[in-house]
């Protein structure tokens, strides 16, 4: 089961990824995109990077990066309707808790954009 999963997030990223505005020229790293994380957010491979935890989601997402400062976090849904947008920036070491009971079931893609970089860090998570 989990293997079908990693597969069905590996396909809609890349779909997702071009329905979003990312140059064909960009590769797509998949695995290191969907970042699984265990419940309390902690993985060997985001060091370093912003967080979403858990994923898949049933009511609440949580956002967070040790090492950056997180100036913007926004939500798409599968149909590229922007659902979710942070109204302040996320200081090193806080989180962003994002409640995702209000959309339905699904896939949505996150992307964070930390304090200076150009291009958003885009993630997907599928909300129960």
């Amino acid at each position: 089961m989990k293997r079908q999963i990693i597969i069905a997030g590996m396909l809609l990223l890349a779909v997702l990824s071009k329905a979003y505005g990312q140059e064909e020229s960009q590769p797509v790293d998949s695995l290191a995109a969907l970042n699984w994380l265990d419940s309390e957010g902690k993985s060997d491979g985001s060091k370093g990077q912003p967080r979403l935890y858990p994923n898949p989601v049933e009511s609440t997402l949580n956002v967070l990066c040790d090492a950056c400062d997180i100036e913007q976090v926004k939500i798409f849904s599968n149909a590229g309707e922007q659902v979710f947008a942070s109204l302040m920036p996320i200081p090193k070491g806080a989180r962003l808790t994002i409640n995702m009971s209000l959309y339905a079931t699904g896939y949505y893609v996150v992307k964070i954009w930390s304090k200076g970089t150009k291009i958003p860090l885009t993630r997907s998570v599928y909300k129960l």
